[in-house]
């Protein structure tokens, strides 16, 4: 805080490897550590592999800083690449972004929440008649549908 007792509007280079950092950790480590720990038979390995996505983010959020400072547009990652590409591959990214690369995101912390919370509050079991159920023998909709629900619900109350 200033002076004023106002927020300061900047970010250091410090908070935002803080915030890398902390994005890496958070939305990976839930779900990731065991089966990578299964597949590696190393903690050492583990923690090798954990650094050097961890580098491999830090160098995209610096790129995209570098980015940002070179081209400070309104409009994000679609103004950088309408700018440096063309109007098409920035409403092509525009649309994935939209359509696919949040989304998953997004579902799939919700998905993680909701397994973690299945797994401390046991939640009913919904539709198990069905759970054997699967459209090509690889995705089985109707299994773990109350934890499935539950990140839905998540979702939309968001």
């Amino acid at each position: 805080m200033n002076r004023n007792n106002q927020l300061s509007q900047k970010l250091g280079l410090r908070l935002v490897i803080v915030v890398v950092i902390g994005n890496i950790i958070g939305s990976g480590v839930y779900k990731k550590v065991a089966p990578m720990a299964a597949e590696l038979q190393s903690p050492g390995w583990v923690l090798i592999c954990w650094i050097l996505g961890g580098i491999i983010t830090l160098f995209g959020a610096l790129s995209n800083a570098e980015v940002a400072g070179l081209l400070a547009d309104t409009g994000g990652e679609y103004a950088y690449y309408k700018k440096i590409y063309n109007r098409f591959f920035a409403f092509i990214f525009g649309w994935s972004l939209f359509t696919v690369i949040q989304t998953a995101a997004i579902s799939s912390l919700a998905y993680v929440f909701a397994q973690s919370l299945h797994s401390i509050l046991p939640l009913p079991q919904l539709a198990t008649a069905l759970a054997d159920f699967s459209i090509g023998g690889v995705f089985y909709p109707f299994a773990d549908l109350s934890v499935k629900l539950t990140a839905i619900t998540l979702i939309v109350l968001d």
